[in-house]
């Protein structure tokens, strides 16, 4: 089924949830098995839509590996090079699911209207993921943050899934932010005895 068609009847079946639109759009989901019900992104993770009209989101599509294409050019890239090209950023801190471990999830949102997703752990960048492996239930508050003018704080308390961890504190801004919000940044690093916030703000 062509995208255009398919997002055409995911709008008419849920007419009040314009951010399942969005997601579709930012994550660059195509629909798969010649479904509207069910996206998918470049790296396997999915969305369906069922019948009672929730939306669950799956971190592998139903499809092998060898039939997943890589559309994004610069999926691997290193931060510095998403963020020269990132207009919105929404970053969040907090502690690994055991506890352990300083992390700081990052989406940035491109020029070419592309979401983003980069991790980082005790203050070193690990890698870059599809959006869509942190869940619908993260990329809602995300996307309903895009129209910042400057800064908000807009918390995250946990993400759930493969990349499972508790959130204490999260910023949606502009990129690149301003220097208010590099300062809040950097404080709230210090009281967390970590620098992992210096790679994003240097980004």
């Amino acid at each position: 089924m062509q995208k255009d068609r398919a997002l055409e009847s995911v709008k008419a079946f849920l007419p009040n949830d314009n951010e399942i639109e969005t997601i579709i759009q930012v994550c660059d989901l195509y629909p798969i098995e010649s479904s509207w019900r069910k996206w998918t992104d470049h790296l396997g993770s999915y969305i369906q839509i069922h019948n009672n009209k929730k939306i669950s989101s799956f971190a592998h599509s139903p499809y092998d590996k060898s039939e997943r294409i890589v559309t994004d050019l610069y999926f691997k890239s290193p931060p510095q090079a998403i963020a020269r090209m990132s207009k919105w950023a929404f970053i969040s801190f907090g502690k690994d699911s055991d506890n352990v471990l300083n992390i700081c999830f990052v989406w940035f949102l491109g020029d070419d209207n592309r979401l983003r997703l980069l991790s980082y752990s005790n203050g070193l960048w690990q890698r870059n993921y599809p959006p869509l492996i942190s869940g619908i239930n993260t990329l809602r508050p995300i996307i309903r943050n895009f129209d910042v003018d400057s800064y908000r704080r807009a918390d995250i308390l946990r993400i759930q899934g493969p990349l499972a961890a508790n959130m204490t504190k999260s910023w949606a801004t502009v990129w690149p932010p301003c220097d208010e919000l590099k300062q809040k940044m950097v404080s709230f690093s210090q009281e967390l005895g970590s620098e992992i916030c210096n790679q994003v703000i240097t980004s």
